[in-house]
């Protein structure tokens, strides 16, 4: 899994405070526990607010799902994840609107090439 920018930054912080403060509790007699625990919380704490915000992403995009319009109208407009038919092919919209006709623009993705 990739974290985001934000995640990795924060985990890499807990990380060198946490052998920032392990050190600091050698000289003085301390446990390195303290500093370790801490640093093992914080970069939980990270990763559990990645696996959330993916969630949030991913149920997003579920709930959508895939909707088939019919024959593409070229005076409607389409949002991501409608399919339609166009020239004999079925056309998938990747873009979060688009009124261009496919096979036209990026917003559409061939999904089922016709027959010729």
């Amino acid at each position: 899994m990739k974290l985001s920018p934000e995640a990795s930054k924060r985990i890499g912080t807990a990380m060198a405070e946490a052998m920032a403060k392990a050190a600091k509790g050698q000289k003085e007699g301390a446990g390195i526990a303290a500093g370790i625990g801490a640093a093992a919380r914080e970069i939980l704490a990270a990763v559990e607010d990645e696996v959330s915000e993916l969630r949030t992403r991913a149920d997003a995009l579920e709930a959508h799902g895939v909707k088939y319009c019919g024959v593409h109208q070229r005076a409607m407009a389409y949002t991501r994840g409608d399919v339609v038919t166009h020239g004999g092919s079925g056309w998938i919209v990747v873009a979060d609107k688009t009124t261009a006709t496919p096979g036209d623009s990026s917003a559409w993705q061939l999904m089922i090439k016709g027959a010729k």
